[in-house]
């Protein structure tokens, strides 16, 4: 890190310029550095998670209008909006038998099927 003295001409500069340099004041003092590489690497959990998100919208975006009126009202009660209470329901409540795409038509048969020697 850098010790800068006026930074872009004023007392205080905070924020990033051009993707290449950041600013801050910290403890009385202004910084500068270089923003940080991001990682791309997700974990299999997060990989997981972010699936089980976009599923949920997708089975957000098939409901009804009547259906999403149904959720708003739901949600204003505990100051959310009917998609952020709905997702928050689908993400803690495990997912149901079937798929999305067939209407639930899809299920496991529980274990009973076998392979054959």
């Amino acid at each position: 890190m850098a010790k800068i003295i006026n930074p872009l001409h004023s007392l205080t500069a905070s924020g990033s310029v051009a993707a290449l340099i950041t600013y801050r004041h910290t403890a009385g003092r202004a910084i500068a550095h270089r923003l940080p590489a991001a990682s791309k690497s997700a974990t299999a959990a997060q990989l997981a998670r972010r699936a089980l998100y976009a599923s949920g919208c997708t089975a957000w975006q098939a409901l009804t209008p009547e259906e999403k009126a149904a959720w708003a009202a739901t949600g204003e009660v505990i100051n959310l909006s009917g998609f952020s209470l709905y997702i928050k329901t689908y993400l803690l409540t495990p997912p149901a038998a079937g798929t999305i795409w067939d209407g639930g038509a899809t299920t496991w048969d529980g274990g009973a099927t076998t392979w054959d020697a």
